[in-house]
């Protein structure tokens, strides 16, 4: 008895009682964060520590929509992916594609080869696997890319807010007609935005892998390094952590609101809610507010705006925000509400229909009236090429001279030495030199048949100046081509000069 006595006051008890108050201590907490039915799946402050834990596989019904909502980016991103003309960004990656690697005038002496890793992959696949070097076999490699975005969001904030609003987020991100317009289009942000999100998703359990986004990210364009900095951020310890969300949230909403052009005024709103009411998980704020306050810091050095294009880095953060507001408010408006339990129903649907409608009449609008917001440079060609005869055609423009340049001109960087097309010229007008620029043009292939294709804005400021107005006495208007946007008019006007 006496042996039995000094084991129940020795250590073996002692770590018997601890582990069995540890284990309460457990339970109770886990008791305490299961959320009660209409709640959000993500409570305020406890739930951190357990989103940490591996997430299971997901259950029949979150699967279905989850592969519901990827049907939908898929259908949204080939939806005419073909029809819309090239753009001077997509121009400038058809260019890097067609430059000779090597030389002194070659791919990798110009400012592109910095962030190669989209080139050279598309180079590759043009070259043994695309049947076809058109509009729309350019873009399928980043319409790809931008659908497989939308499951990789789903995944990686599940991890964080839960099934649910991983699930309204990544809705969001495939319905927003910034992201399907980036992703109908050659651009290597939305390449770099989805290396991100996998990246994100890769257990890093080595300090040299931990570079792995930073080199992707970067390696598709060097904004983009910001994307990997927020995968990172997440890893931080909880002082440094919240160090960089007292810093850095004020400054993204600021962004957020000076954006909302692009972005949209209820993603915008409901993101800024998130932040105020919510409470969300201290790494989904990182998420969110990391890639737009480096933007705003790589503007502000630049002295120049934000591009849409870059803007869509901060689009599933915001996405994520968003939901985790969405959720929790449907939960509670269906428990609590006033009214029979259909009345309930919809009162609590009502937000996110506002939202699903929002999105879908601008992404309809962004896919038929808008043209998929380019300028329609291929149809300026069609005039340019009827008027083709024995002596050339001379085109002039201004913003528009790689969109020119690619279809009048398609082999024009192929062989920087010899002039592949010499029926056909393009003369670059700087805002810079525009008398002498039109001097050269009128100078270029005499006897040819000399055209301007300027856009709206472009035209008005050349007639603004009486001295350039009456030098473009001598182009008479033969064709304007319509091209509205919901920020802007992309309408082309074609000018004419025949030769003497």
């Amino acid at each position: 008895m006496q042996h039995h006595r000094s084991l129940g006051n020795g250590p073996v008890a002692a770590a018997t009682g601890a582990h069995r108050r540890d284990t309460a201590m457990v339970s109770h907490r886990a008791r305490r964060i299961v959320p009660r039915p209409g709640m959000s799946p993500l409570p305020p402050a406890a739930s951190s520590n357990v989103a940490l834990e591996p997430a299971e596989g997901w259950p029949g019904t979150s699967r279905r929509w989850l592969l519901a909502i990827t049907g939908v980016a898929i259908a949204l991103r080939l939806f005419r992916i073909e029809a819309w003309s090239f753009d001077a960004g997509e121009a400038a990656t058809y260019r890097a594609i067609t430059l000779p690697l090597d030389g002194a005038d070659g791919y990798f002496a110009d400012p592109a080869s910095l962030a190669p890793l989209v080139h050279l992959c598309l180079r590759w696949l043009v070259e043994h696997v695309l049947p076809g070097n058109g509009e729309g076999w350019l873009r399928l490699p980043f319409a790809f890319a931008g659908v497989l975005a939308v499951p990789a969001l789903a995944v990686l904030l599940r991890r964080l807010v839960g099934a649910p609003a991983a699930l309204v987020a990544a809705g969001v991100l495939a319905l927003h007609p910034l992201h399907v317009a980036l992703s109908q289009s050659m651009s290597p942000v939305v390449v770099g935005v989805t290396a991100a999100l996998l990246a994100g998703l890769v257990p890093v359990r080595s300090r040299v892998l931990t570079l792995l986004p930073f080199v992707v990210a970067i390696g598709c364009a060097p904004e983009l390094g910001f994307a990997a900095m927020a995968a990172v951020a997440c890893r931080l310890r909880e002082p440094v952590r919240r160090a960089l969300l007292l810093l850095l949230v004020p400054v993204a909403v600021v962004v957020w609101s000076c954006s909302v052009a692009a972005l949209g005024l209820p993603l915008v709103l409901l993101a800024g809610a998130a932040l105020a009411v919510v409470r969300p998980d201290p790494r989904l704020v990182l998420f969110a507010v990391v890639p737009t306050a480096g933007l705003a810091g790589l503007a502000l050095a630049r002295g120049e705006r934000l591009g849409d294009g870059l803007l869509v880095l901060a689009l599933p953060g915001m996405a994520g925000l968003a939901a985790v507001l969405l959720v929790p408010l449907f939960g509670r408006v269906r428990e609590h509400g006033i009214g029979s339990a259909r009345l309930r129903q919809l009162a609590a649907a009502l937000p996110g229909l506002l939202a699903v409608t929002w999105l879908g009449v601008d992404v309809f609008l962004h896919l038929t009236a808008y043209q998929g917001q380019r300028a329609p440079w291929r149809k300026a060609v069609e005039s340019v090429f009827a008027s083709l005869g024995p002596r050339g055609v001379v085109v002039a423009a201004q913003g528009g001279v790689g969109p020119l340049l690619c279809y009048l001109r398609p082999n024009h960087w192929r062989q920087l030495d010899r002039d592949l097309h010499p029926a056909i010229g393009v003369v670059p007008i700087r805002p810079s030199s525009v008398a002498s620029d039109l001097d050269l043009a009128a100078a270029t292939r005499p006897g040819a048949v000399h055209w301007l294709v300027l856009q709206v804005d472009e035209l008005a400021a050349l007639q603004a100046d009486p001295a350039l107005a009456e030098r473009l006495r001598r182009f008479r208007q033969v064709r304007v081509v319509q091209a509205p946007r919901a920020h802007g008019d992309d309408t082309l006007v074609l000018l004419r000069a025949d030769a003497p």
